[in-house]
């Protein structure tokens, strides 16, 4: 079974029980459901239970739920549908995601294969919920950042070391305009 499998059947294996058992959901057990959980199947120990089936740490097992709960059906297919296995900590990425465009923008690139990794998505981001850059765009943003912090001096011997390719861009550049 895969991570992201994984992830969404304890979800759905989650909200079944709770839906069965309303007073054990999150908050409505109480001390007494907390600390005095007897039944392999109480909320107390859902994850520890699962942790125990799977052979997994009750953390991962958090984890796996939370990531679970908060994935839509479109993604989960997006997921499913890309070129690389979706790994365990892509989904933890996922989890930890606040915003829901986060979320969405790293399922469509790790589906789509323009992306190795949750981490790779969010670090090209510029800020949380800001639009995706592509490489030119990040090199650009590199190159104009570190032109205008530069001293004019500085700028001076960029331009008189690299005139020559700077001139044909130039030109190449007007040579587009007009067509």
């Amino acid at each position: 079974m895969t991570p992201l499998d994984m992830a969404v059947f304890l979800a759905a294996h989650k909200a079944l029980y709770e839906r069965e058992n309303p007073e054990t959901a999150r908050g409505k057990a109480g001390a007494h459901g907390r600390w005095d959980a007897n039944d392999k199947m109480s909320l107390a120990s859902f994850t520890a239970n699962a942790a125990e089936t799977f052979g997994k740490s009750q953390k991962t097992m958090q984890r796996l739920i939370s990531v679970g709960e908060k994935l839509s059906p479109s993604e989960i297919a997006q997921l499913r549908d890309a070129p690389q296995k979706v790994q365990f900590k892509d989904l933890e990425h996922i989890a930890k995601c606040g915003e829901q465009a986060d979320r969405s923008a790293i399922c469509a690139a790790l589906g789509d294969g323009t992306a190795k990794s949750a981490k790779e998505v969010l670090d090209r981001k510029k800020a949380p919920g800001a639009a995706l850059k592509t490489p030119v765009e990040q090199q650009f943003s590199k190159l104009a950042d570190a032109f205008i912090r530069a001293s004019k001096e500085a700028r001076r011997q960029f331009v008189a070391q690299y005139g020559d390719v700077l001139s044909e861009l130039i030109e190449d550049a007007k040579g587009e305009a007009k067509v």
